[in-house]
């Protein structure tokens, strides 16, 4: 087989002259800590999502943390501690429920694709729901107004992989009661790190500003309103994001034309297929999952394939120190199907099609 240099699984560029220009003008200007430059990326994620308020957060799962603290400050209740969770997602909002002692409730995914059937999430509110986290997983939506008008109940959308993605035209994010998102580097726009949550309620606005700014709205004149951590952004960090938002329609389309370029390509390899055949409308394809149940001859012949490939993380009910909330539910059949054998091939808009066709190449060799 044929050697390949220098593929990773995840590849943007974001050395771009503009960028490191503004991120010169923000040193210039001493922005480093949250200000100016951080409003504009939160009126500009506004103005792409058609969302009325934005709140950038360090990252995607202090947005999650800050949503579900606000969450349980708002119902008061200790008797509703659960949290309903599709058993497909990453650590993180599973992690931010743990630590402010919750109670997780997992739901298996649909057979044909990695998130929950909307009647299973439904079926599993009682008494004792604090809110459903529907994760929008890797472009991919859980119908949240269907939930709605079935139920009455707190939601939070986990679109941290599926920044700008549509379904029903509307932006992934925008249906709950609140939606947060990553920009960590494996996203369609990145900051090294950074989140955000974005809301159409001014109470809950207000409400999460306090709990992200240690309850205080000026430091220099302001009283103690409420409690609160710090959980501010930076100006450098926004330097480097406001650039890539405004152009986020160009790094779209690399995506969405990478997918179909594998599309092509593995319909004529066998034994190895998209998880998602068709592409759905709105829908922006972030990672390039596929599914082959020779998934460990694959990671096994692929020289350096912990750098080219991704294993596709375990799923939510496996972790040690969730056992607790199983109860009689012990089988995720297609959950656990979904972590056996899907991984994700190079993915990013700036990914080298000469590299990746050597891998495809080599992969059929294997395959066949």
């Amino acid at each position: 087989m044929k050697k390949i240099k220098n593929l990773n699984w995840w590849n943007i560029n974001i050395n771009r002259k503009k960028i490191r220009s503004d991120l010169v003008k923000s040193f210039d200007k001493k922005l480093f800590s949250q200000g100016e430059i951080s409003k504009k990326v939160e009126n500009e994620i506004c103005k792409k999502l058609k969302s009325k308020y934005c709140i950038l957060t360090p990252s995607g799962t202090s947005a999650i943390f800050l949503s579900l603290l606000y969450f349980k400050i708002k119902i008061n209740d200790p008797k509703k501690n659960e949290v309903i969770i599709s058993d497909r997602s990453w650590i993180s909002p599973a992690h931010a429920a743990y630590f402010l002692n919750l109670k997780l409730v997992f739901v298996d995914t649909k057979k044909d694709k990695p998130v929950p059937d909307e009647n299973d999430l439904i079926s599993k509110i009682n008494d004792k729901t604090l809110c459903i986290i529907c994760v929008q997983l890797n472009g991919r939506a859980v119908d949240v107004n269907y939930i709605k008008s079935k139920k009455k109940v707190l939601i939070l959308e986990d679109a941290a992989q599926s920044f700008y993605s549509k379904t029903k035209n509307r932006f992934i994010g925008t249906n709950g009661d609140m939606g947060i998102f990553s920009f960590s580097m494996g996203k369609i726009v990145t900051s090294g790190q950074g989140g955000a949550i974005i809301t159409n309620s001014n109470k809950i606005y207000k409400s999460i500003k306090l709990l992200k700014n240690n309850g205080i709205e000026n430091r220099y004149v302001d009283k103690w309103n409420s409690p609160g951590l710090n959980f501010k952004f930076t100006d450098i960090q926004a330097t480097i994001l406001l650039e890539q938002i405004k152009k986020i329609n160009e790094t779209k389309k690399k995506i969405i034309d990478l997918y179909y370029f594998y599309k092509k390509r593995l319909s004529d390899i066998p034994n190895i297929e998209l998880v998602d055949e068709k592409l759905v409308e709105g829908r922006i394809p972030l990672y390039i999952e596929c599914f082959s149940r020779k998934k460990n001859l694959i990671f096994k012949k692929i020289k350096n394939s912990e750098k080219m490939l991704r294993v596709n993380y375990q799923s939510l009910h496996k972790t040690i120190y969730f056992k607790k909330y199983l109860g009689k539910k012990k089988s995720f059949k297609n959950s656990d199907n979904y972590s056996s054998y899907s991984f994700y091939l190079p993915s990013g808009p700036d990914q080298n099609i000469k590299k990746i066709n050597i891998l495809l190449n080599n992969l059929k060799k294997i395959l066949s």
